[in-house]
């Protein structure tokens, strides 16, 4: 189980209650840092160590009943986690879109042509720029758009400046 941190950030601001929690473990957590025992007399390089986290991981701490519903359960937790690739596979398709798009049917031309004059170029990797040429007549798809940009870096790689 996880803090649904996504509460806190819709509402905008930290309720007291949390922030009472907050403070106590701050404290607990402090006198971690600063224990006299401790094997590292720097405090700020006490903080970096392994050992310190440790120790800081053994400090007792009861989530009180009444913030349980700030609590994610697991299965809560693997679902945000799921959702979370599902949009950001959505979201780098459409930013291959756009940035395909935008470069152009001139670039893609300019770029299937030192390809091919590097013989660098698939039959595949021709038909896909073809796309975004405009041969196709219709603009290539997110996943040729994701595949346009791999071919793109490749040819960078190889010197292809684009202008």
């Amino acid at each position: 189980s996880e803090f649904n941190l996504e509460m806190i950030w819709n509402m905008q601001a930290v309720p007291d209650e949390i922030l009472e929690e907050l403070v106590e473990i701050a404290e607990s957590v402090r006198e971690v840092l600063v224990d006299p025992k401790r094997p590292v007399t720097n405090v700020t390089e006490w903080a970096k160590r392994a050992a310190c986290w440790e120790k800081v991981k053994e400090v007792p701490f009861d989530f009180p009943p009444e913030l349980s519903t700030w609590i994610l359960s697991t299965a809560d937790v693997r679902e945000k986690k799921t959702q979370g690739r599902k949009t950001q596979r959505l979201d780098n398709g459409i930013g291959a879109e756009v940035e395909v798009l935008t470069l152009g049917p001139q670039y893609w031309v300019r770029l299937r042509d030192f390809g091919v004059q590097m013989k660098k170029l698939s039959d595949t990797d021709r038909s896909f720029i073809s796309y975004a040429t405009g041969e196709r007549g219709k603009p290539p798809t997110e996943k040729q758009c994701i595949r346009l940009l791999e071919i793109r870096d490749r040819m960078v790689d190889l010197g292809f400046e684009g202008r």
